[in-house]
């Protein structure tokens, strides 16, 4: 027989790259360093990957055109996410080896925080209603608000994002000086205390009336 062998030869992969993350479920946070994840093969393996951030009513951002495309991930940085606005519908776009790819829509937010004003309430009366004011900063759906003095406390709400909220004061409490203490139903380690210096009392309200025979 007769036959002919050739040189060796290399076969690639055809050149692609698909982003991981960020996702529609990615929730980036100001002041804070997020992920961004990808894999490619092919040509779009090789060389450097430039990462923009997108959104369609602000200027394109590149966080990176130096990184390895065979790396599969950035960083991005705490300067690089205060510097973004907050609001839904950023998007990724990279481009590696002439290929590109873009991640679905997601959203930045402020970092989470709960506050209680210390001026209300200032004085709550036994038996009667008394208004709550507290803000919520980023992915704070709701609260738990307890209230206590020494030894003694109990629960205002379970779980509330209505700010005032309306507290029946119960009538088993006494009257003096009391704190309320705010968390993150989800976080009890984000919370707040209204403060010693400005804690609200609770007083017993009462009527005198005076009888005369006259």
């Amino acid at each position: 027989s007769v036959f002919s062998t050739s040189n060796s030869f290399t076969i690639a992969a055809q050149p692609a790259i698909a982003i991981v993350a960020p996702s529609s479920s990615t929730q980036w946070i100001t002041g804070q360093t997020a992920s961004i994840l990808w894999t490619a093969q092919g040509s779009a393996a090789s060389g450097t990957v430039t990462i923009t951030l997108k959104h369609s009513s602000a200027s394109d951002a590149v966080l990176t055109s130096t990184t390895s495309a065979s790396s599969g991930s950035y960083t991005v940085t705490t300067a690089q996410t205060t510097a973004i606005v907050v609001r839904s519908g950023y998007t990724v776009h990279i481009v590696a080896g002439g290929i590109s790819a873009t991640s679905s829509s997601f959203s930045v937010h402020l970092p989470p925080n709960v506050e209680i004003n210390d001026s209300n309430p200032s004085k709550c009366i036994i038996g009667s209603s008394c208004s709550i004011v507290f803000t919520t900063v980023g992915l704070v759906s709701n609260v738990k608000m307890t209230y206590y003095k020494g030894g003694t406390n109990g629960i205002v709400v379970s779980s509330t994002n209505t700010s005032p909220y309306s507290w029946l004061v119960p009538g088993s409490l006494t009257e003096g000086n009391w704190n309320i203490r705010i968390e993150d139903v989800n976080d009890p380690n984000l919370a707040d205390v209204s403060l010693a210096s400005c804690c609200f009392s609770i007083i017993i309200f009462s009527i005198i009336i005076h009888c005369s025979n006259n």
